[in-house]
């Protein structure tokens, strides 16, 4: 399985240097910074970011919750 992750991984980076244009597609590749297309690219960016940033979020507030719940079960991983 390692291997094989491996030879994705060479196979997609040689496939993005061999297409140069599409691997660095910008605001400036789509039509200049002056283009209509900027805010909507901006508002995809941000709506991007903070579908992460929710995702990290309720993680985050997930392990808070397992952290509670084992100290008032007595129930600590580390003790084991």
């Amino acid at each position: 399985m390692k291997k094989l992750s491996h030879i994705f991984a060479i196979t997609l980076a040689s496939v993005l240097l061999l297409m140069p244009k599409t691997a660095s597609a910008c605001a400036v590749c789509l039509g200049g910074s002056d283009s209509a297309v900027r805010p909507a690219l901006n508002a995809a960016i941000y709506v991007m970011l903070g579908a992460i940033g929710s995702m990290l979020a309720c993680l985050a507030g997930f392990m808070v919750y397992l952290n509670k719940r084992a100290k008032t079960h007595g129930t600590d991983p580390a003790d084991s």
